[in-house]
C-alpha cells in the first residue's frame, strides 16, 4: 500500500475542484512554464512527443486532461485529435490557445471525466501530462483501463513519471509542506512492474530535467539577472549532460 507523506489533494474530486478554479486555469501556463527551467521542460516534452509522432507515423491522437492546451497546441504531424478535460475553465483557455496558434482545425475539445471516458474510438497515440502522476494506485489503474479501451493495436501510450530517487530528496530540501497536490514518486523498476501488471510494456523512458539541482541553481541565481543566458544554459544541460532525471516521459504499448 502506498504511503502518503504529502499532498492533501489526491482524490479525483478534490483535484478536479482545484483545477476548475478560473484563476488556476488562466494563470497555469504563466506560473509553471514561463521560467527558464519550466520553458526548457516544456520544450523537451513537445520535441520528444513530436519526434514520437513522426517515428511511429501517428495520425490520430487522444489527449487526456489537456488543461489549457499547453502541449496540445504544439503537436505537429497528426491528422486529427481529441483533447478532453473535466474543467470548463481549462477548456476555454485551451480553445483560445489553439485558435491563437492556428491549430483548432485539427482538434476536437470535449468536456469529460477521464475516469469514465468511453469515446467508442481507437487512437494511434494516447498521451497525458501532469495528470496520472497525481493519483493513488487504484485510481491510476482505472486510468490505465481507460487508455487500453482507446488504443489501437500497436498503439502508443505516453505520459510523465516522477523519479523518486531525484525528486524525493529535492522535495525534502524544499519542504514537503509546499507540495499541496499529491505526486506518485516511482523507482524505475517499480514503475516498469506496475505497467506490466496493468498490461503494458515500457519500451522507452525519456529522461527529463537531468542535473536538476544544477538547473535549479541557475534558475534561482542567474535567471533574475539574465533570463536569456539562464534559459540557454539550462537547455544546454538538458541536451548534453547525462544524469539521473527528475522525471521521465514513459512510452508504452499494450503487451
Amino acid at each position: 500500500m502506498e504511503q502518503i507523506r504529502w499532498g492533501e489533494i489526491r482524490e479525483h474530486d478534490s483535484l478536479a475542484k482545484e483545477y476548475s478554479k478560473k484563476e488556476v486555469a488562466e494563470s497555469y501556463l504563466d506560473k509553471r512554464f514561463q521560467s527558464a527551467i519550466g520553458r526548457v521542460l516544456h520544450e523537451h516534452q513537445i520535441t520528444f512527443l513530436n519526434q514520437l509522432i513522426q517515428a511511429y507515423e501517428v495520425k490520430r491522437v487522444l489527449e487526456i486532461a489537456c488543461g489549457p492546451a499547453r502541449v496540445t497546441a504544439e503537436i505537429n504531424g497528426i491528422t486529427s485529435g481529441v483533447a478532453v478535460d473535466f474543467n470548463e475553465s481549462m477548456l476555454k483557455v485551451a480553445c483560445r490557445r489553439l485558435n491563437a496558434l492556428g491549430q483548432m482545425q485539427k482538434w476536437e475539445l470535449r468536456q469529460a471525466d477521464a475516469f469514465r471516458l468511453d469515446l467508442n474510438e481507437k487512437f494511434d497515440l494516447v498521451f497525458s501530462f501532469r495528470f496520472i502522476r497525481h493519483f493513488m494506485r487504484q485510481d491510476r489503474e482505472q486510468l490505465y483501463e481507460v487508455v487500453k479501451r482507446h488504443l489501437r493495436p500497436n498503439g502508443i501510450f505516453a505520459f510523465d513519471v516522477v523519479n523518486k530517487e531525484v525528486s524525493y530528496p529535492a522535495r525534502l530540501k524544499a519542504g514537503i509542506e509546499k507540495f499541496k497536490i499529491y505526486d506518485k514518486l516511482f523507482e524505475k523498476n517499480e514503475f516498469i512492474q506496475e505497467m506490466q501488471e496493468n498490461g503494458f510494456e515500457v519500451f522507452h523512458l525519456e529522461p527529463v530535467q537531468v542535473q536538476y539541482n544544477l538547473q535549479y541553481l541557475i534558475q534561482i541565481y542567474l535567471a533574475p539577472r539574465s533570463y536569456k543566458i539562464a534559459y540557454y544554459l539550462i537547455k544546454w544541460i538538458e541536451q548534453h549532460l547525462r544524469a539521473k532525471p527528475m522525471e521521465w516521459i514513459a512510452v508504452c504499448r499494450l503487451k
